[in-house]
């Protein structure tokens, strides 16, 4: 409880976050009260105005029907308002106890009214009716409204206020236009709508829109109906039903217009229930016209406009395609006044339904040089709603903003201020080129826009005024809506097209943006016409079009039908009292009456402006000079700021106010009453009540008050007074304000010291519009202030004309205008007092020439500065300088440990530092264009760090001499270290504008060196991001390049990094790194051409999509672009060899060493010294004798330099060593050296995941072989070749190989291979495993199912979840034939995805109809077709596409997505499946068709057997009944039976089992592929250890008289273990490759032609095959064999080799198990008398139709648990190493999947084993 001196409280009865109310009584009077507290503990001075407000809008009242206030208290720091007591409770909790009668709600219903009245009669709005605020004494029956915290004060002229955009009063109870969302101006009426909420919710116990969603409620609000009353509750009368409905009605103006009228209608219904006790249809509102003057807000003739708006919006936020939809501008034009900004409002209104951002900005004629404002403005507005939202939803964006900022936040809060409200403090940005953070300040305003611009929430922004945009924003909009991942922003501009021409800023950027391919649509407005405005006419004055028609011929002559004139016209004539409303007493009618006549006579103006300047001077003097200085500040300016211009009070500036806002001339931003309190103002208090003029023309109205020679006057006394009143630490955010003030009145300024404050204040502008990268306002400042300077400046005012020249310089630059420039700079040269003072102006002539591509120029101006700030240069450069300066950098060096530079003091000598910024200005330049320069310039900054100490540069310096150590002098070791200085450099001292140079240089240049090539990779990228994100765009772009080399180089997959490629690329040419560009294009052609097939080959020439080098080789030679030169060249060198073009590949090598010092330390040298030996040893032959000695010594030298290399990174080089080893013994003859160095690359290749040297290896060795004659081993290597190119993504090298060795490289091998390469992405094998899951589920639970009712219901869902359908159908032959085609096809199953139930087993016609609604099931054109046909019909858009758009069914259902397929049997048709998707198009991939067509197969099996198991179970009733009269048939039958049965449980199992085998056979495919190269490897070596041991023995036989006979002896020894060991491994590597070929076999299946085949023949061949190959293993093997062939049998047509295949498996089991069975009895003593004698018994026969085989042995039979597995691959019953189990798996697929054949097995253990095999005569 609370004290309150004078109060005794007693009860708290509400509490809520902002309010608590208490009961009490007053002391003084023993009088009942009820105390309203403001629950917060600090509340803020805007909580304490608005209670303030309260108390002073009830205390005014002091009416009937409106609860008393007493007094205003305060509490603690908070405040107190006591109010009456009289009784009453509210109506929410009056009505939760009891139900209103119908005469009740009538009676408080008038009461309501009329206590509305009252209040609005007061000039009040109360904005929140509810029944929380409505009190009521039951009683006595008094009631009166309470709570008027949010309350509006309107004004009697006007009766208006100003739109809202934010959402104002309890939301369930709030009316469209309070929403926040609407292009309205909100009245008394808006009361009215919250009071038939009310009343809908007193009269049906609900609210009109039951949701807890707050933006669905907001569009109810504004879109939706609710059900009328009378609907919700019968008992309610129709009239009061159509009274609440009415006052519901979305547009105010079809709302009731007074309060009387609604009093009236409630009156009248009362007064007919108390008489007749009922309420008869009267009509309502006929007593409504409301008197208040009120023009309609509505827009007339604007119904194309907004559909096109709404139109562009749809497709800018469309998330149902799979590309997202491109961002899109839509540009509104029209005379002012025309309605551009009202029809974007009334769009607006219309996107409530869209969960997205409406934000709008304005610019203004007056802040024209203030960069980005109407953009600034609209961003405030977006913050300030995301403000508005939950702590939670703060936090995400919180998240959100601070990811797309990165460490660069400042740079956008320094524009957009509000933004630190939710992101918080961020840290200060690091000194940049002005490069850099236009680069950065570009890339963060575009992560800020995506941070908004999302599917879930797309981003309208509305611009209006653009005739007035500066350059800046303009450039802005342009990249934002120019980006490549522009989406989800609809931008909509609005201006005056009268004030545009073709030449300005608007037109010519727009024009930009419409070449790059975005969006652009144009709306023209056109002015009112007659009948538009008649229309208008009588809206607001509720007469006849003949009455209006006279008054808006009138107002079309005078107005030319613009909106906004119209409006004031018509005002115009309210207040001359030309028009007023009849309250005749005499007639009782009431209407609105004018006179045309006296209108006329008036004489008013027609023109806008001149209207606008006499109303306003019908205002008070002091609202006009108040006026006045509001015009010359903008069109929005705030209280605070005119007071401090006027030098007034800021009461008396809201005094002033109070008149043109009263007029409609000035809206209110904020409630002035919610932060002004005269009582309690403090001097120092921050007064914050924000205006706008109404429009445009009323602020140039306001501003022509002023005379035309008076104007610079006010301009300089409003600047002198910004600037005099506004602190020195917030100068800054107003300094546009004050500066735009005075430089308009400078003719005015006349004394020197003025005009310099001005320059200075001109300075500082300038350089916050280049810190915003505007930098034509930027250099507009800086020509006015250098205009200001006096004559002697550079004398009298040399630090600010200085500064001036030398930002200005810069701003000529930013803009381009490299000629100002020039002159600038030249200025400052001549009169520049010391060196330093230059600096500045040379960084900035460097980066023009940069910009400009002019690198040498760049060059030129540098090299004599540095050499007056003591650093010189040759003027000659030779290798002799190089090492000249290596040898004084290495001097420098001694004493100081590497690892130690890192603890050098800090560099303090300004000119040392100069010399290094200047020096690091330009090593990019000197890189490009003068590699010995640049390592001369290195070593300069070296010597510089280690005697003067180190800068922010110093980790680059360190990484570029580390790079030059690595690649130019050869030290390794310390070039390594110093590139790991340089990172410890960078983590130390955190540069982290430089760290991404540091990470290129050390990545792309050093890393290599000591570490595997593909750990620069991820680095690379790093830095690349690094790069953007700091604005470095060009160093970006070369880690990007780096990264694709470095790639390319350690054999990443070239289908993916071309990928990354295109990517990079696209990026570049955005950034519009042009350089960096064309390196990418020349790598990216290379790869293309390794790629693709079809390019040709043999010319290496550059000519194709990507690059063309006859257009850009010439350029790059002006540009003495020694990188790209090189580039070419050596990419050109590298095809022409791989393709065999060796010659040409020869002269590539010999131009491209010309440039190779342009690509020092890089990967690229290493692998141009591969490849050049590689290229000199394939020519090697063709060339004369003497020049073989020549190429031998070049190669010998490149293999000096590849042996160091590999000597400190083996992982990289030491391959590449020793396949030129390879190559070179190979031409020298020493073939046995080379097969080890050969083998030796390869293996190291493979070690290393050089895949594509790996492959170039195999290939060289393959050719070695084949060139010796070796085939079986060249095929072996080439395989591999193929293999590891394919891996490699070398397609056309592929195909290359294939052309060139077709007899070593099979078909089969490449489809195969083709086949597991295809699937080798994640997102492939994903959906490929759940395809796979999802067959091998669908098929088991099918074939599991032998029951054709519950086979059909499973199917159904099966095939509805597999395919993704809406609802299917199973259509089956009919049972009964039907001489109608259409009728022998019935559907037997149904089923939907939203329900489980599946109607199965009704034989439903396919041409039957829905009995609902007489609509056919199904298409029966499909149906017919795919019966006909037997093909897939697919239908992505049904209704629109293929060839059944006309079909009855699919016009009829709005079909869209259909699939129609057959089941087929044994090449039979047994059913159609046809699915349906109604929801979207193109639901049915290809994918999802394969799926089902396999599962359909599956089906057509299984529904087979269920038929045919129903026939069984007929024939099983029918003998059950029978059973007495037939016995013996019975049992006959039932035999029959039993073995149909059996013979379907089988067909189930085999079915298990195929589905089995296939999922097995992809499985084994893939492991074989996987284990036949090692083991080719592990065979040829074994092969090759034989023939090597062979030959040395050989070897010390004819040199054994040279050994001793002991060392020979164990020589020979060791040899022939060796031998022996190798002769093992060979054998048992020959065996594992027959389980890997049987492996494949069996994945592969069996191929072959069938033959008329002779079956005894084949099978005698096969005992004779199997019985001698047993015998050479086992020469103790004998067996007795008997045949019992039947000569009957005739010729089978069946695949011989397959069939051969099949019967050797089965006799070499029998064999071996008769075998064994002898072996095993010959061990067991107790047996051995028995004279065992293994037999093998083979017989065939004639059955008619089939053959049958059998084959038996008297083994030792086969366990009866093993019987079911035998056919299972892999299953053996074997010991480990004697078997592969896959034998009988194979002789299985012959027979019954090949051959379509059966195979079973009958054995009794210890006794036989027999195989019968039967076999059609007639293929199925």
């Amino acid at each position: 409880m609370i004290t309150i001196p004078g109060i005794e409280v007693s009860t708290h009865i509400y509490e809520s976050a902002n309010t608590l109310v208490y009961r009490g009584i007053r002391t003084q009077d023993k009088k009942p009260v009820i105390l309203k507290v403001l629950n917060k503990k600090y509340p803020t001075p805007e909580e304490l105005a608005r209670y303030k407000q309260e108390f002073e809008i009830i205390s005014s009242l002091n009416i009937f029907g409106v609860i008393n206030a007493y007094t205003l208290v305060k509490y603690q720091r908070t405040l107190v308002i006591i109010l009456e007591d009289f009784g009453g409770e509210s109506l929410r909790s009056f009505i939760q106890t009891r139900k209103l009668t119908l005469a009740e709600f009538i009676l408080i219903g008038i009461q309501s009214v009329d206590s509305l009245a009252r209040i609005h009669s007061a000039n009040i709005i109360h904005k929140d009716i509810n029944p929380s605020n409505i009190v009521y004494n039951s009683e006595n029956g008094e009631l009166k409204l309470i709570d008027f915290g949010i309350s509006t004060v309107f004004y009697q002229k006007s009766f208006i206020t100003k739109n809202v955009d934010t959402l104002e009063g309890t939301p369930a109870y709030t009316s469209p236009e309070l929403t926040g969302r609407m292009n309205r101006s909100f009245d008394y009426r808006a009361d009215f709508y919250s009071l038939g909420v009310t009343f809908y919710e007193l009269l049906t116990s609900q609210l009109p829109f039951e949701t807890t969603d707050l933006m669905e409620l907001v569009h109810c609000h504004i879109a939706k109906q609710p059900v009328p009353p009378h609907e919700v509750n019968p008992e309610i009368p129709l009239v009061i039903s159509n009274l609440v409905m009415k006052l519901l009605a979305k547009n105010a103006d079809d709302r009731y217009q007074s309060a009387w009228g609604i009093k009236a209608d409630l009156e009248e219904s009362l007064f007919q229930l108390v008489t007749n006790g009922k309420i008869s249809n009267l009509p309502i509102a006929c007593q409504d016209v409301s008197q208040k003057f009120q023009i309609i807000q509505k827009l007339y003739h604007r119904e194309r406009e907004i559909e096109t708006l709404l139109t562009a919006f749809g497709r800018v936020s469309d998330r149902n395609h799979d590309t997202p939809p491109r961002s899109e501008m839509m540009l509104i034009s029209g005379y002012s006044g025309v309605g551009k900004s009202a029809l974007v409002q009334e769009f607006y209104k219309l996107l409530t339904q869209q969960q997205g951002y409406f934000i709008s900005g304005k610019f203004d004629e007056f802040s024209r040089n203030i960069p980005y404002s109407g953009l600034i403005q609209a961003f405030q507005q977006l913050i300030k709603q995301l403000l508005t939202e939950s702590e939670s939803q703060i936090n995400l964006w919180r998240k959100k903003l601070l990811e797309a900022f990165g460490s660069n936040g400042q740079m956008l809060i320094d524009v957009i201020p509000e933004v630190e409200l939710i992101v918080g403090k961020q840290s200060s940005l690091p000194v940049l080129s002005s490069t850099e953070f236009q680069n950065r300040f570009h890339l963060i305003f575009k992560h800020f826009i995506q941070v908004f611009t999302q599917p879930e929430h797309p981003l309208v922004i509305f611009i209006d005024d653009l005739q007035w945009v500066d350059n800046a924003s303009m450039q802005l909009i342009q990249l934002l809506m120019t980006a490549e991942n522009s989406q989800y922003l609809f931008l909509i501009g609005a201006y005056r097209d009268n004030e545009v021409d073709g030449k300005h800023l608007l037109k010519l950027t727009l024009d930009k943006i419409q070449k790059s391919g975005t969006i652009v649509n144009y709306l023209h407005l056109e002015p009112l016409d007659l009948q538009n405005v008649n229309q208008l006419i009588v809206d607001t004055f509720n007469c006849s079009f003949d009455k209006g028609k006279c008054l808006a011929e009138l107002l079309v002559r005078k107005t030319n039908g613009n909106p906004f004139f119209v409006n004031q016209f018509l005002q115009s004539l309210y207040q001359e009292r030309l028009v007023d409303f009849d309250l005749s007493p005499v007639t009782y009618e009431r209407r609105w009456r004018w006179n045309l006549e006296q209108i006329q006579a008036r004489d008013f103006t027609d023109n806008v402006v001149e209207l606008m300047v006499s109303k306003i001077q019908k205002l008070s003097s002091d609202t006009q000079e108040v006026l006045k200085l509001a015009a010359c500040i903008g069109h929005q300016f705030d209280i605070q700021t005119i007071a401090n211009i006027s030098e007034k009070l800021p009461e008396e500036i809201l005094k002033s106010l109070c008149e043109p806002i009263e007029e409609g001339f000035i809206l209110l931003l904020k409630d002035a009453y919610k932060s002004i309190d005269p009582d309690s103002l403090q001097e120092t208090d921050s007064v914050k009540g924000e205006y706008k003029f109404a429009h445009d023309r009323i602020q140039q109205a306001a501003y022509f008050l002023i005379p035309q020679e008076h104007r610079s006057a006010v301009h300089q006394k409003v600047g002198q007074l910004l600037l005099k009143n506004t602190p020195q630490d917030k100068r800054e955010r107003k300094n546009f304000d004050i500066v735009n003030q005075l430089n308009l009145s400078i003719e005015l300024i006349n004394h020197q010291s003025y005009r310099d404050e001005l320059a200075s204040l001109n300075l500082m502008a300038a350089k916050r519009a280049k810190g915003s990268v505007a930098y034509e306002p930027a250099l507009r400042y800086l020509q006015i202030a250098m205009d200001l300077l006096a004559e002697n400046s550079w004398d009298k005012q040399y630090d600010l004309t200085l500064a001036l020249y030398v930002e200005a310089t810069d701003a000529a630059y930013l803009n381009t205008n490299f000629e100002e420039m020039e002159r600038l700079a030249e200025v400052v040269l001549c009169n520049a007092k010391t060196l330093l003072d230059t600096i500045k102006i040379y960084e900035v002539k460097i980066q023009a020439y940069m910009a400009q591509n002019q690198p040498l120029q760049a060059l030129e101006i540098v090299l004599p500065v540095v050499k007056s700030l003591g650093v010189n240069f040759p003027d000659k450069l030779s290798q002799s300088n190089i090492w000249i300066g290596l040898l004084k950098t290495k001097i420098s060096l001694v004493g100081h440990r590497i690892e130690d530079l890192i603890d050098l003091p800090t560099m303090t000598n300004s000119y040392k530092m100069a010399a290094i910024d200047l020096l690091s200005q330009v090593r990019v330049a000197a890189y490009l264009t003068s590699p010995p320069l640049y390592s001369l310039i290195v070593f300069e900054e070296i010597n510089l760090l280690i005697k003067y100490g180190n800068t922010f540069d110093s980790a680059f310096v360190y990484a570029a001499y580390g790079m030059i150590l690595c690649g130019v002098v050869g030290d390794i070791d310390s070039g390594y270290r110093f590139g790991q200085l340089a990172m410890k450099t960078l983590d130390k001292f955190n540069m982290t504008r430089k760290k991404n140079r540091a990470m290129h240089v050390i990545n792309s240049f050093i890393k290599n060196w000591k570490e595997h090539g593909n750990r620069t990779l991820e680095p690379l990228i790093e830095a690349y991001k690094r790069g953007k994100e700091n604005g470095d765009f060009e160093f970006c772009g070369y880690s990007a390049f780096m990264y694709s080399f470095n790639a390319y180089c350690v054999g990443e997959n070239l289908r993916k990094l071309e990928q990354q490629i295109c990517s990079y690329s696209q990026t570049m040419n955005q950034l519009k790194q042009q350089t960096i560009f064309n390196y990418l294009q020349i790598l990216h052609r290379t790869i293309s051409q390794l790629m693709d097939e079809s390019e040709d080959k043999c010319s290496c020439q550059f000519l194709g999509e990507f690059y063309n080098e006859e257009k850009m080789l010439p350029l790059h030679l002006e540009a003495n672009d020694k990188t790209a030169i090189c580039n070419i060249y050596f990419h050109k060198m590298i095809l022409c060899y791989l393709f065999h073009n060796y010659h040409e590949a020869v002269k590539n090598a010999e131009i491209a060493q010309k440039y190779l010092g342009s690509a020092t330390a890089s990967l690229l040298v290493p692998l141009f010294y591969l490849y050049d030996s590689l290229a000199r040893l394939a020519v090697f032959k063709d060339v004369a004798e003497s020049k073989q000695k020549f190429l031998l010594k070049q190669v010998t030298n490149n293999q000096k330099k590849m042996k160091k290399w590999a000597d400190h990174a083996p992982m990289n080089y030491l391959h590449k060593f020793y396949l030129v080893e390879a190559e070179r013994d190979r031409v020298l003859g020493k073939n046995r050296e080379a097969r080890e160095y050969y083998d030796r690359a390869i293996a190291l290749a493979h070690e290393h995941e050089y895949i594509n040297e790996e492959a170039l290896a195999y290939e060289l060795a393959a050719k070695f072989y084949i060139d010796r004659n070796q085939d079986h081993l060249a095929r072996h290597y080439l395989q591999d070749a193929h293999y590891a190119y394919q891996l490699w993504g070398a397609t056309a090298k592929v195909k290359d190989l294939e052309a060139e060795y077709p007899q070593f490289l099979s078909q089969a091998h490449k489809t195969d291979l083709k086949t597991t390469l295809s699937t080798s992405t994640t997102g492939q094998n994903i959906s490929y495993v759940l395809d796979l899951l999802s067959v091998l589920k669908g098929t088991q639970t099918i074939s599991g199912e032998i029951i054709l009712h519950n086979l059909l219901a499973k199917l159904m869902k099966i095939v509805i979840e597999n395919a993704g359908a809406q609802k299917g159908f199973l259509i089956l032959h009919s049972q009964t034939k039907s001489l109608n085609e259409e009728d022998n096809w019935v559907i037997e199953a149904t089923g939907s995805a939203d329900s489980d139930e599946v109607t199965i087993l009704q034989s439903i016609p396919i041409n039957s109809v829905n009995t609902h609604n007489l609509h056919p099931f199904l298409s029966t054109a499909i149906i017919n077709y795919v019966a006909r046909t037997r093909e897939n019909v697919v239908l992505n858009d049904a209704l629109h596409e293929g060839q059944f758009t006309r079909d009855r069914y699919i016009l009829t259902a709005q079909s869209k997505s259909i699939l129609c397929t057959p089941l087929l049997y044994k090449a039979k048709l047994s059913g159609i499946l046809y699915l349906e998707n109604n929801l979207t198009t193109g639901a049915f991939t290809p994918e999802r068709v394969e799926v089902l067509r396999i599962l359909s197969a599956q089906a057509a099996i299984s529904i087979e057997n269920s038929r045919l198991y129903e026939q069984l179970e007929d024939h099983s009733r029918t003998l059950e009944q029978k059973v007495k009269q037939r016995t013996q048939q019975l049992q006959q039958k039932n035999q029959e039976l039993a073995n149909l049965l059996q013979k379907l449980k089988a067909t189930q199992s085999q079915i298990i089992a195929q589905e089995k085998l296939a999922s097995l056979g992809a499985l084994t495919a893939g492991i074989a592929h996987e284990i036949k190269n090692p083991l080719n490897f592990v065979n040829n070596f074994a092969e090759l250890s034989v023939e090597l041991t062979q030959e040395l023995l050989e070897e010390i036989s004819s040199q054994k008289d040279r050994l001793d006979p002991e060392s020979r002896e164990n020589i020979e020894e060791i040899l022939n273990d060796l031998k022996q060991n190798a002769k093992k491994i060979n054998e048992h590597g020959t065996r594992a490759d027959n389980i890997v070929r049987g492996m494949l076999m069996h994945s592969r299946g069996q191929t072959g032609d069938r033959q008329l085949t002779d079956i005894n023949a084949l099978l005698a061949e096969a005992i004779s095959l199997t019985y001698h190959g047993m015998r050479a293993k086992n020469p103790s093997f004998n067996m007795n064999i008997e045949t019992e062939y039947d000569d009957k049998l005739g010729k089978l047509n069946v695949v011989p080799q397959s069939m051969s295949r099949a019967f050797i498996n089965i006799i070499h089991n029998a064999c071996y198990a008769a075998c064994k069975k002898k072996k095993r009895l010959y061990v067991d003593v107790e047996h051995e008398a028995e004279g065992f004698s293994p037999i093998l018994f083979v017989r065939t026969k004639d059955l008619g139709e089939e053959v049958e085989i059998h084959i038996r042995d008297n083994g030792e039979g086969i366990p009866q648990k093993a019987l079911d597995k035998i056919f299972n691959p892999f299953f053996t019953t074997k010991p480990p190493g004697e078997g592969t189990g896959l034998g009988l798996s194979i002789t299985h697929d012959i027979i019954v999947q090949q051959h379509q054949g059966n195979i079973r097995v009958e054995t009794e253990m210890g006794s036989y084993t027999k195989f019968i095999i039967t076999l059609p005569k007639v293929v199925p």
